[in-house]
């Protein structure tokens, strides 16, 4: 399928069109044999879902969901992944939906379906973390990590997921540096599997330089960051995960006093995070919130306005007022108002902000640092 769809793309296409070339053909297939498009179908699903280009995976994996006749347990498998596009897109409330469909059948032989049913750990703890249930994200990965590594082994993909998602709801659980053995235990999988290089490793990378930034130790971050984006520019080219990372990278960057340099990174990781993730997702609203607080600190006030509302517009559009994504870029806002002197619209913008975040807890406790130190830097009060 793929090299008939090579052939069809000519000389010049790049693998991004040969994979569209290959979707058309497997969802006709699937059209005329659901029998054999089927399984076809959703492993290309599942490959467009781990190049993290999530609005390609997204059609293929909920056809094979809501097409009448597919295998029970290939439409139980699309419903995982799909769940999981969801949720980087930002929709919890279909994402759980499809993850109860997925872990429902596979309740029904627990045996049979034992490792996907803990692998779905990680998503059911990425939505506890999402609605503010922090505590229970980390109890429930700590649960199931040993049975994770009784089933794959401690040298394995699986199991080094598992412990870098663990970091991250430590981290989210404001439990810092407690986060640290478990990225150091993901590093050490990725190091002894040979993935040193791998989309999975390059994750952890992010994540432990991330956690640096948030310990305030920008310039420890600074060359982990820069490590990962060579990386991922040069294997793995633009997805929604490389838009984050060049997101965090630049927001260092600002942090370092280089502004210049982050503008440039901040300007890509916005419209990467667009195409390849969609207005409705936390990776365009961080990396837009980012962009303009870099131009802010070039002192472009203006131009940091006008990148701070019409991200948040369109994400209001996407999510509605109520999404913690709409909340961060009123942070950016309210700190670009507060520079312009338009003190009482940015003083509602960040307590309306504040108030967006304050049901993640100690998942949005970030942010909420950032609203404090807008505020006393330009003496705004809360309420």
């Amino acid at each position: 399928m793929l090299r008939g769809a090579a052939e069809a793309g000519g000389p010049d296409a790049d693998a991004g069109r040969v994979l569209e070339v290959a979707a058309e053909r497997v969802t006709a297939l699937f059209d005329r044999d659901p029998a054999r498009g089927g399984p076809v179908l959703h492993t290309l699903g599942e490959l467009f879902f781990y190049l993290d280009d999530y609005a390609a995976a997204e059609p293929l994996l909920r056809r094979l969901v809501e097409a009448p006749g597919v295998r029970p347990d290939l439409a139980a498998s699309a419903a995982y992944d799909l769940a999981q596009v969801r949720l980087k897109q930002a929709d919890k409330d279909e994402a759980e939906r499809l993850l109860t469909q997925a872990q429902t059948f596979w309740r029904g032989d627990e045996d049979r379906w034992r490792s996907q049913l803990v692998d779905s750990r990680l998503v059911q703890a990425r939505l506890l973390r999402d609605q503010g249930q922090t505590d229970a994200a980390i109890d429930l990965l700590r649960t199931h990590l040993p049975m994770r590594i009784a089933i794959s082994g401690a040298n394995h993909r699986e199991t080094g997921v598992y412990h870098n998602d663990l970091g991250v709801m430590l981290v989210a659980g404001g439990q810092r540096d407690e986060a640290i053995p478990s990225f150091q235990s993901a590093l050490a999988v990725w190091a002894a599997t040979g993935l040193d290089t791998g989309p999975d490793a390059l994750n952890t990378l992010n994540n432990l330089a991330a956690l640096h930034v948030l310990a305030g130790r920008p310039a420890e971050a600074e060359p982990l960051f820069r490590r990962a984006v060579q990386v991922r520019r040069g294997l793995y080219g633009a997805s929604a995960a490389m838009a984050a990372l060049l997101s965090n990278h630049g927001k260092t960057l600002t942090q370092l006093g280089r502004p210049s340099e982050a503008v440039a990174l901040l300007r890509e990781a916005a419209a990467m995070a667009r195409e390849h993730a969609g207005v409705g997702s936390l990776h365009f609203a961080s990396a837009s919130a980012g962009l303009s607080e870099a131009q802010l600190a070039l002192g472009a006030t203006s131009e940091a306005a006008r990148t701070a509302e019409a991200a948040l517009a369109d994400v209001v559009a996407a999510l509605g007022e109520a999404h913690p994504a709409a909340a961060v870029l009123k942070v950016a806002l309210g700190r670009t108002r507060a520079a312009q002197g338009r003190r009482p619209e940015a003083a509602r913008l960040l307590n309306e902000a504040a108030a967006g975040l304050a049901p993640l807890g100690a998942g949005g406790a970030a942010q909420v640092e950032t609203i404090e130190k807008i505020r006393r830097q330009y003496g705004l009060t809360a309420g």
